[in-house]
């Protein structure tokens, strides 16, 4: 057997595996999520101009947090509240228009 066949082989048997789990989380069925910590060696490539590694994953932890709507002054739960209530009315407009279909040339959405 090939190296490409035992991938294979390996990659079809985990699919049937997480099949109920991956399932039921793209349905909403279940909650998940996904956790990133920030080592030094990543804030380095991210943050390649800082004077250290703690500076990088400060940094980082900073972007994480930014990213996940964490502010110190605001209640994290009212940021994603007006979040999800922005990205629902975006979702409204966009439904709103008359769209045929999307036009791709070379990789590049017009």
């Amino acid at each position: 057997m090939t190296n490409i066949e035992k991938i294979s082989k390996e990659t079809l048997a985990i699919s049937r595996i997480y099949k109920p789990f991956f399932n039921r989380a793209i349905s909403n069925e279940i909650q998940w999520t996904i956790v990133s910590l920030p080592s030094s060696e990543w804030a380095v490539k991210v943050f390649p101009n800082t004077k250290s590694p703690e500076e990088a994953v400060n940094l980082m932890w900073e972007a994480i947090f930014k990213a996940n709507l964490i502010d110190d002054h605001v209640d994290p739960i009212d940021n994603w509240d007006r979040h999800i209530e922005k990205l629902s009315l975006q979702t409204k407009k966009l439904i709103s228009f008359p769209f045929r279909g999307i036009l791709l040339w070379q990789g590049s959405l017009f």
